[in-house]
């Protein structure tokens, strides 16, 4: 009965577990992807990177690291969060300019959704503009149209009920 955030963090553990195997049997390659796999899980947790950047500055496997999530950036290039794993990467190999290229395309990507949204944002504004301008239109009419109407009638109704009461006075 486990929800789907201890789903994640029990599947972690195994692959922690899973690394420390691969360690001891000296396949440090399979380690790696298990760090993969960790980091994929939640991408936005640096503890998970940073676990990754130690291995693999002690075992081997920074240009594992890199070359996969150059390749997922690549792929998901609309997920900033990729760019965001790449860079720490790139941080933690020496690598600024590259870190900062990353950062950079991070900061492109915010910048348009950013305008986007402003352009969006606009055009919902002049929406409710033209709704409101045409609800007050047909508020306007109803208002004029009722006005007509029961002026006519009660005006017809004045007369019936002044024709009615000479009537009754003659009687």
């Amino acid at each position: 009965n486990l929800d789907r955030a201890e789903i994640r963090d029990e599947i972690e553990t195994l692959r922690t577990k899973v690394i420390e195997a691969f360690t001891q049997l000296r396949d440090f390659n399979a380690a790696i992807e298990q760090h993969i796999e960790i980091i994929n899980q939640n991408p936005d947790d640096e503890k998970s990177v940073e676990e990754a950047v130690r291995y693999a500055k002690r075992y081997g496997g920074a240009d594992t690291l890199l070359a996969y999530y150059t390749r997922t950036v690549q792929q998901a290039f609309k997920d900033y969060r990729w760019n965001l794993v790449l860079a720490r990467l790139h941080d933690a190999k020496g690598d600024f300019a590259s870190a900062t290229r990353e950062l950079n395309q991070i900061a492109q990507a915010l910048n348009h959704l950013a305008a986007a949204l402003t352009e969006q944002i606009a055009k919902q504004r002049e929406l409710l503009h033209r709704l409101q301008d045409v609800q007050e239109s047909e508020r306007r009419k109803l208002a004029h149209e009722l006005h007509d109407e029961f002026g006519q009638r009660l005006t017809a109704m004045q007369v019936d009920a002044s024709y009615l009461l000479k009537q009754s006075a003659h009687q």
